[in-house]
Order: structure tokens, then sequence, then C-alpha cells
């Protein structure tokens, strides 16, 4: 059994096919190049948009730290401007009944 040698018209058939698939495929490999870089561009943005977030919350935790400090040194003063004058309070009615024992004999 001898092959049957392909005809020019089989050949040529044959080639033509493998051009088209090869033209196919070739497009389907730009298709996929270009979705490659749309999606590289996405990940590239919401790598952005995380890392702005990111330092956005840094941010504000930051400042309500630095105004809750300021806010609390203020409740301090005032807490330590309430015990002074309860302190002076506390005073001036020891110094009263310690007069008034001094005037009143039977107090002592």
């Amino acid at each position: 059994m001898t092959d049957k040698l392909p005809s020019k018209s089989d050949i040529l058939s044959v080639v033509e096919a493998q051009s088209e698939t090869l033209e196919n495929l070739s497009e389907r490999i730009l298709e996929i190049e270009n979705s490659t870089e749309k999606q590289e561009s996405r990940n590239h943005n919401v790598t952005q948009i995380v890392l702005i977030g990111f330092i956005v919350i840094v941010v504000s935790v930051a400042v309500e730290v630095l105004l809750s400090s300021k806010f609390d040194s203020s409740r301090i003063d005032q807490f330590n401007d309430k015990v002074e004058k309860i302190q002076i309070q506390s005073l001036e009615t020891k110094n009263a009944v310690d007069l008034i024992k001094a005037r009143n004999s039977y107090l002592k």
C-alpha cells in the first residue's frame, strides 16, 4: 500500500486552514493581552484606592487622638480647679469650726 501523495489543492487548503487558525490564535492572544492590561490597570487602581483609604483612616485616627488628648487635658484642668476649690472650702470650713471651738470653750 502506497500512500497517495496529496495534491496541490489539498496542500493549499491545509495551508489556508493553518493560516486561518494562526490568525485566530493571534487575535485571541491580542484579546488576552488587552484584557490582561485592563485587569492590571484595574488592579493598580484598586491598590491605589486601598492605600488612600488606609491613609485616610490613619489620619482620621491621629486627628481624633490629638483632639481627644486636648479635650482630656482641658477636662483634667477643670477637675483640678474643682478639687482646688473644694480644698479651699474645706480649709475655710475647718478654720470656721476651729474659730467656733475657740470662742466656745465647752466645744473643746
